[in-house]
């Protein structure tokens, strides 16, 4: 059985910022959009992204038989990996203990 996966899309991040920060919904998704575009725009020129405290996008190449595919892979740091590993340990221990 599959794990289900939490998805952030940009309004949900626009929301967390809006209220994070207190400026204007128009505001604060322009800002959204345009770190997006500027991370997109990166990756695809230089094919790499370092984002100090958070990781490394890159694009890597795969041969399937005579075809080649680019694939976008991403490493997060040992800092955030650790904070993933915390995270979902407690998440287990949740679900373990009983429900009274």
């Amino acid at each position: 059985m599959r794990k289900s996966k939490v998805v952030y899309v940009h309004h949900e991040i626009i929301k967390k910022v809006e209220f994070a920060t207190g400026r204007t919904r128009k505001e604060v998704t322009k800002i959204v959009k345009l770190v997006l575009e500027c991370l997109r725009e990166a990756v695809i020129r230089d094919s790499k992204v370092h984002i100090r405290n958070f990781g490394k996008f890159t694009i890597r190449n795969r041969t399937f038989g005579k075809y080649n595919r680019y694939f976008l892979h991403f490493r997060a740091t040992d800092k955030v990996r650790k904070r993933v590993h915390e995270v979902n340990l407690q998440k287990a221990k949740a679900l373990e203990s009983p429900k009274t």
